[in-house]
Order: C-alpha cells, then structure tokens, then sequence
C-alpha cells in the first residue's frame, strides 16, 4: 500500500498597489539588494508609524527598524567590496596591458612571472659568483704584475748602481791615467 504524501498547491498571493501595499510582487519579485530591503522597510515603517494600539503593529515597527540596523553594516561592507573590486579590475587591467598574453611575452599571470623572477634571480646570483671569482682573478693578475714591475725597477735600479760604480771605476781610471801622463809630460818638460 502506497502512503500519499501530502504536497499543498501553490497560492499566488494577491499584493495590493503602491499607496496600501510595498507594491512588490510575490510572483516578479525584484532583484534582491539592500535598496529594495531599506525601501520595504521604510514603507512598512511609515504605514505603522504612530498606531500602537495592536502590540503586533509596534512589533512590526520595531522589526523593520531592527532589519534596517542590520542593513546598513551590510549596506558599508558591499560598498567596500565593490570599491575593492574596482581597485582589482584596475589593477588586472594594467596587468593586461603590461603583460598581455597576446604578445607572446608568456608572462600573462603572477605565477609565471614569479618563476621568471626566481630563474632570473637564480642567473643573477651565478653572475654575480662569476663577477667575483673575475674580480679575484684580475686583483691576482693585477698583483702579479706589480711584482714584476717591483723586480724590474729593483733589477733597474740595481743596473743602474752598477753602471754608475763602474762609470766612476772608469773615470778614476781615467784620472789616474791622466795624471800619470801629466807626470811623465812634466818629467819630460823637467829633464
């Protein structure tokens, strides 16, 4: 035996117009958003502002002031939503003009420039190690050299001690000489 479950029939509610109703219908309603929430609220407030007599009316009242209350933070939030969602869409649409994929640049998203940035930080660093050890080759060199250079004007300096030693040996040489002959010219001249 089959037990029927019970399904109630669809009721399309009967709104009643703009000045006795919120004018919204149950069978279009409109997009849901904070504007239409505060408008409903507010004429809900304003056809039970002042009559108190039933407890469900300032209930009602109170309800409505409740719902806008909690409205308004929501109200501030999707403001600063859409305010951040501004900034972004600016910001990916200098993104795109930067990086556009169809320039075959192949940076068109964070992650692939990242990885361009790691590989060219990695290659920067190899660089760098390789500039080092060019700079530690050429002060080597250049060290070297000056040492040569120090042996050459030390050997120089030497040469040019000797070739003054043996200028002077031969000058006196050349003195003695001279004055042998002035001797000899002045025995000469004497006998």
């Amino acid at each position: 035996m089959k037990t029927a479950s019970y399904m109630p029939a669809p009721v399309s509610k009967r709104v009643s117009p703009s000045p006795v109703g919120s004018g919204i219908s149950f069978r279009k309603l409109p997009p849901a958003s904070h504007e239409s929430i505060m408008a409903s609220c507010d004429h809900w407030l304003s056809k039970a502002q002042g009559n108190y007599e039933a407890p469900s009316a300032r209930w009602l009242f109170m309800l409505a002031h409740e719902v806008k209350a909690l409205l308004e933070p929501l109200r501030k939030e999707h403001a600063a939503t859409c305010a951040r969602l501004r900034h972004l869409e600016s910001v990916l649409l200098q993104w795109t003009e930067v990086f556009d994929p169809a320039s075959g640049s192949g940076l068109a998203s964070p992650a692939a420039l990242a990885s361009q940035l790691k590989s060219q930080q990695s290659t920067n660093a190899q660089l760098r190690e390789a500039l080092q050890k060019a700079h530690e080759v050429t002060a080597a060199g250049e060290r070297r050299c000056l040492e040569l250079l120090r042996q050459h004007h030390e050997a120089h300096a030497q040469e040019r001690e000797r070739e003054r030693d043996r200028h002077a040996a031969e000058l006196e040489r050349l003195h003695q000489l001279h004055a042998a002959q002035l001797r000899v010219l002045s025995a000469r001249a004497e006998a």
